[in-house]
């Protein structure tokens, strides 16, 4: 029986102390930035000049398709 309470005593002051840690993150936004099409150097370098994020080629709306897509700190 002691020890099914210091297991629960422990769980409990882990629980606590991870609900108590503030996290200080930030949002972050989403730009399209090219439309009709994607090349992964050009929109990286583009996504970083405009908005220092992070650009990436995602799918489009049609299938075989890609946007340029910039991913930064709002």
């Amino acid at each position: 029986m002691a020890k099914c309470f210091w297991v629960l005593f422990l769980v409990l002051s882990v629980a606590l102390v991870v609900g108590v840690v503030e996290v200080d993150a930030q949002r972050r936004c989403i730009a399209i930035l090219d439309k009709s099409g994607c090349q992964l150097s050009n929109c990286r370098e583009q996504c970083l000049k405009s908005y220092n994020g992070n650009g990436q080629c995602t799918s489009g709306s049609s299938f075989g398709t890609y946007i340029c897509s910039c991913f930064y700190n709002c």
